[in-house]
């Protein structure tokens, strides 16, 4: 064998192991192109990270010398000098996410304005001393009548003679409440008051000399009693001076004037 076939031989054994390491290698670069693609889709890549810079492509090749194609097609590249033929792979750059713009800013809630309907209540007047003095007459005759009417349906009197305290201590009845009324009316007759001024000069508390009588009408003790005044002391002259003339009323009712001679 002469040397020319032998370099012939030598060339067609190199080119086809470039052929066999260019399949491979076209194979392990679709790979690796599959494999970037997917790792584009779901992490930001630097310059996504750096968006001032200029995007440059990435591009993988076996050959450093060879030619890129844009647009991440696959060519062939062949080195003159070797004559082999290398295919490149150009990955284009993944453009950076687009800012998301923030959420509106949700506007406060309108003020509720009030209801028209509802009007406020304005202020009472300021009254005068006159005013307020006019007021308060008003307002004591306004219970007095309603305790009247309360009397007048308890007792059968509107206006009470006496205290109800007075009333509840004695133990009075309705009637004993009705007499006393005529009974103060009676004392303040012209005889009455004449009989008074006679027995004890008006002296509701006096006891006689002698001890026998007591209070006002100087009643003894057995016509003190026997007209009601046990109820109300032992002796005229302990009990209050409307009991005292309630009883001398009873007396009278019963025999005039003739218990103090006429």
């Amino acid at each position: 064998m002469s040397s020319k076939q032998r370099k012939r031989g030598r060339k067609r054994r190199m080119a086809k192991q470039a052929s066999t390491t260019a399949g491979a290698t076209l194979v392990g670069t679709a790979l690796l192109a599959s494999t970037a693609s997917a790792a584009s889709a779901s992490a930001p890549t630097e310059e996504s990270l750096n968006p001032d810079d200029n995007a440059t492509d990435t591009t993988i090749s076996a050959d450093p010398a060879g030619d890129v194609v844009p647009n991440g097609h696959i060519a062939e590249v062949t080195d003159p000098a070797t004559g082999v033929t290398t295919p490149t792979v150009t990955i284009p750059t993944v453009p950076p996410n687009p800012t998301v713009p923030p959420n509106p800013t949700v506007p406060p809630n309108p003020t509720v304005p009030a209801n028209p309907s509802v009007a406020a209540k304005p202020a009472p007047p300021k009254q005068t001393k006159a005013q307020k003095a006019k007021a308060a007459k008003a307002a004591k005759a306004k219970r007095a009548a309603q305790q009247r009417k309360l009397n007048k349906k308890k007792y059968g009197v509107a206006k009470l003679p006496i205290t109800q305290t007075q009333i509840k201590k004695y133990k009075m009845s309705k009637k004993d409440v009705r007499q006393l009324v005529k009974a103060k009316k009676h004392a303040k007759s012209g005889k009455a008051k004449h009989i008074r001024q006679r027995e004890s000069k008006g002296n509701y508390k006096i006891v006689s000399s002698s001890g026998k009588y007591h209070g006002a009408y100087q009643f003894d003790r057995q016509t003190w009693r026997a007209n009601g005044g046990g109820k109300y002391s032992p002796t005229a002259n302990k009990a209050p001076s409307w009991a005292q003339d309630l009883v001398a009323y009873k007396t009278y009712l019963k025999a005039g004037w003739r218990p103090w001679g006429g």
